[in-house]
């Protein structure tokens, strides 16, 4: 209920119509959409582009829109700086971040416009996005990250996929897995439990699609005409998951069978029925895996975050198991590099056509290998799952890198970050630096899972430009009781923050050849504004759902 009353507070009083931001044609091109029907109080409207001529000293800018009682229009001149005079802070630069800011929004534009148009229009649109998402690396729906396996003794080498859900994806495993899947906060290292085994056959494969399952944060595969693996489970959950499968089979027009069973329990004739892949179980023991260290580390520049989540694993077991490493982060986020070291190897992840990495995908997946995944969990955050097989007594570092350009709501930015620990990590760490030339207002930092002993923990620091916040607690702050095993560390980390507003031009920041442009003036009259909510009362609303409506 406080989310709606906030949706309304935001969207019932829009501040501009009809708002326009206007560049001159020979300063500026690659502009991002620079026309917007609102400007609504408690958020920001940014526009980014690049800069023709690397050696222009100013341009001119101006915005227009219509207001309460009389148009609104502002303009005036920006001057375009190097990095040094920008940003005299360095630790603080990841990159060219301001052309990887335009080419983050411009991807997303790109995205939503696919949706509509002609067939060519989609599909120029389409290949406009797909390119840019490979030049600057990021996975999007239209790209995958494959990150080689490393053979061992009882793993051949096979790839591990980053995939991110396209929106009809998304839309339909939520209704799949609704009131059948749990989802619970990250990050998590686990092992699998024993192995079950599930096979559809005789299937019109021009219907129906692979999907992504999740039960207790293990990764459940469904994919057509393939065997694949799921973990253990009580008798009603498989029964559950079979009604499910069952239900997809028939929306898809399949006919056939679907089997759920231990591999030791099947029958010499079900085996030869559904011809079922031999797959070798490992270690399931949890407490022979030590989380050594959890650090996750964000940067944050003039609104645009780069987030570093990194994690080291010891196998403790006398022999191979397989390591799992899940975390969930934002879903507008797009990942941007994910690698792993063993034995001082490291293994890089790279960014490839979907397509193209199809093949691999399938036959890692139809030999029973393990595959790393972007899924739908929730409606802010995706998932992120991949898992390795590590020798006896080795340990795995794992690193994932992600970028988002934080969007403005009611009156703020935040940094979601999702955490779940098992058991008390000796090295846990949230750090985040932000850095906003435009000043700081505020800076607030806050936890689902805080006790009155944690609060003290998390410490801040604010200046005029910049903020430092840090959460660091010990083995014995973390656990639930003294000499417990389980962890508090359970749910989400926020960082809420906003910068000072002084001119009603808003703030532009030309850097290295591009520029943004953040809008949001002070002071503005709200324009009055009729709100008719739509609520649907069709099937897919039963249950929690239609009462979460009527509350």
């Amino acid at each position: 209920m406080l989310l709606f009353q906030g949706f309304y507070d935001e969207v019932a009083s829009p501040l501009l119509l009809e708002v326009d931001m206007h560049y001159p044609d020979n300063a500026v091109d690659s502009l991002t959409t620079s026309h917007f029907s609102y400007l609504f109080n408690g958020t920001e409207i940014v526009v980014a582009g690049h800069l023709i001529d690397d050696n222009l000293d100013n341009f001119l800018v101006e915005v227009v829109g219509q207001g309460l009682e009389e148009d609104f229009r502002v303009q005036g001149q920006v001057s375009a700086a190097d990095w040094d005079v920008f940003y005299p802070d360095e630790e603080y630069i990841f990159g060219d971040f301001t052309e990887r800011l335009w080419a983050y929004l411009t991807i997303q534009q790109l995205l939503d416009k696919s949706k509509s148009g002609t067939p060519d229009e989609k599909a120029n649109t389409t290949a406009k996005a797909l390119d840019m998402s490979l030049q600057y690396s990021f996975v999007t729906p239209l790209t995958s990250m494959v990150v080689t396996k490393p053979e061992t003794e009882d793993s051949t080498s096979s790839p591990l996929i980053a995939d991110k859900l396209t929106e009809e994806q998304r839309q339909q495993a939520e209704k799949m897995t609704h009131n059948y899947i749990p989802a619970q906060p990250h990050p998590r290292h686990y092992q699998p439990a024993p192995t079950y085994f599930v096979q559809e056959y005789d299937y019109d494969d021009s219907s129906i699609e692979s999907y992504s399952w999740d039960y207790d944060l293990r990764s459940v595969y469904f994919v057509t005409g393939k065997a694949v693996a799921f973990p253990d489970m009580p008798v009603v959950w498989r029964v559950l998951l079979l009604s499910a499968c069952v239900y997809i089979s028939l929306l898809a027009q399949t006919y056939g069978a679907l089997v759920i069973s231990r591999r030791d329990a099947l029958t010499q004739e079900t085996k030869e029925t559904v011809g079922i892949r031999s797959m070798k179980k490992r270690s399931s023991s949890s407490a022979n895996v030590e989380v050594q260290s959890i650090r996750i580390t964000c940067t944050v520049s003039s609104r645009f975050a780069h987030t570093v989540m990194s994690s080291k694993v010891l196998n403790k077991e006398n022999s191979s198991q397989e390591i799992f490493f899940e975390v969930e982060l934002p879903k507008m986020a797009f990942i941007t590099n994910f690698s792993m070291e063993i034995d001082g190897q490291v293994y890089v992840g790279e960014v490839k056509e979907k397509e193209s990495a199809k093949e691999q995908y399938e036959k890692a997946v139809s030999s029973g290998k393990t595959a790393g995944l972007v899924k739908a969990s929730g409606r802010k955050m995706e998932k992120f799952s991949v898992s390795v097989n590590i020798a006896a007594q080795s340990s795995v570092s794992f690193i994932l890198i992600y970028e988002e350009l934080l969007q403005r709501t009611l009156g703020s930015y935040e940094i979601l970050i999702r955490v779940k620990v098992e058991q008390p990590v000796q090295e846990f760490q949230i750090e985040a630096d932000i850095y906003e030339p435009q000043g700081i207002a505020f800076v607030e930092a806050s936890a689902t899972f805080l006790t009155n002993e944690l609060i003290p923990l998390i410490e801040k620091t604010v200046t005029d430009t910049k903020a430092h916040i840090s959460f660091s607690p010990t083995v014995e702050q973390q656990q639930k009781c003294p000499g417990c095993k389980g962890s508090l560390i359970n749910g989400d980390f926020i960082i809420k923050y906003d910068v000072k507003r002084a001119t009603s031009l808003g703030e532009v920041q030309a850097v290295n050849g591009y520029f943004v442009h953040f809008f949001s003036p002070p002071d503005l009259a709200r324009v009055p504004k009729n709100v008719v909510y739509v609520i649907d009362t069709s099937g897919s609303m039963h249950g929690a759902k239609i009462e979460q409506v009527g509350d």
